[in-house]
């Protein structure tokens, strides 16, 4: 007999045993009884997640749990960070120039006209941009924590740029970038250029710049002026300054090349190698017929973001070159920087140009 059968007949004599028990008229009450009893029975399961299991509905309750609590710590931690950032926000306001525009523009002027002052820069222009607002990077949240409209909109600082140019010795133009980059006024030099006249004996100088400041914050005083640790800074950069990196050289012709705040130094056709005792001599790289290594000078180094370069510059001709690392200006690669100089190597030999100074005063390296 298969399964079906036997179910069939338990089923069958389970009814006449529940017949012969139960009176008729207490049938359909106690029908009555049951279903209710079934019906609590499976809400009671229901609530208390015991048939969920079994359909992953739990599974997604647990998931806005993690979620939920996720985000409750994130919250926890904002607000634990909220004193740090409220100190960060009103250092940055008593670095700025003020809360609005105008006023903002007004005494950035002055503070640049003044610094030109103090550093003997003339032929001075200072110019200032139009202010541009710049809005939370974080707007989206705004929208979906559902903050209101003027929230979202609210700029959290407006940038004021400004550009400022004039005319001086080495000396002095250098102090002024140095001066505007020590000032303790909120700002950001974002570009400087040097452009010699004539021989190079003054240079007149641009840097373009930015400040900040936050609409509604006004600042309890403007900042001071640099410490005098920090303008004693200067004193590194005042040898580039005695060697006057942008001073043409005099002719080949017409003897040394001379630079116009040191000391003349005497120059043959090939560098004088500094001797080192138990080294030996190592000889020149041949040299390509007719490059005019004196003509060639190493105008400055840099090793930033776009990677390590050296500038060279024809004092004859006013050609310019920009060289990385690996790549050739006649038979030297450069290699690298050391301090204010480039570093070449050719035919196995490594020499240092320093900044202002021609190919022809290359330095050999000791071992």
């Amino acid at each position: 007999m298969s399964s079906v059968e036997n179910s069939v007949s338990a089923v069958a004599a389970l009814r006449e045993r529940v017949a012969a028990l139960v009176p008729v008229r207490m049938r359909q009450p106690l029908s009555w009884v049951i279903a209710a009893l079934a019906a609590g029975t499976l809400g009671w399961m229901i609530h208390s997640g015991r048939l969920t299991s079994f359909s992953g509905f739990d599974r997604a309750a647990d998931a806005d749990i993690a979620r939920t609590g996720e985000f409750l710590r994130g919250v926890r931690e904002e607000r634990d960070q909220r004193p740090e950032v409220d100190r960060r926000i009103a250092a940055a306001v008593s670095r700025s120039l003020g809360e609005r525009t105008d006023a903002v523009d007004t005494a950035l002027r002055a503070r640049l006209n003044r610094i030109a002052e103090e550093t003997g820069v003339r032929d001075l222009m200072v110019a200032t941009g139009a202010a541009v607002e710049r809005k939370s990077p974080a707007r989206q949240e705004f929208v979906r924590l559902a903050l209101p409209r003027s929230m979202r909109d609210e700029p959290d600082f407006v940038e004021l740029r400004a550009t400022i140019s004039g005319e001086g010795a080495v000396d002095q133009v250098f102090r002024l970038v140095y001066r505007i980059t020590v000032d303790p006024m909120l700002k950001r030099v974002e570009a400087i250029k040097f452009d010699p006249i004539k021989d190079g004996g003054r240079v007149r100088v641009t840097i373009r710049l930015s400040t900040a400041f936050v609409p509604g914050h006004e600042p309890a005083s403007l900042p001071g002026g640099p410490s005098a640790e920090a303008l004693a800074g200067f004193s590194k950069y005042a040898p580039l300054a005695a060697r006057n990196p942008f001073r043409v050289p005099l002719a080949a012709g017409s003897g040394a090349n001379s630079m116009a705040t040191g000391p003349a130094k005497s120059l043959g056709a090939a560098a004088v190698a500094t001797e080192v005792p138990g080294a030996t001599a190592t000889p020149e790289p041949a040299v390509p017929g007719g490059f005019p290594y004196g003509q060639w000078l190493l105008t400055g180094v840099v090793d930033g973001p776009a990677g390590t370069e050296a500038y060279f510059k024809n004092a004859e001709s006013g050609e310019t070159r920009v060289l990385r690392v690996n790549e050739l200006i006649a038979e030297f690669a450069f290699i690298g920087l050391q301090a204010d100089a480039a570093r070449i190597v050719a035919g196995g030999a490594t020499y240092r140009v320093r900044v202002g100074e021609s190919l022809e005063a290359r330095a050999l390296e000791g071992p």
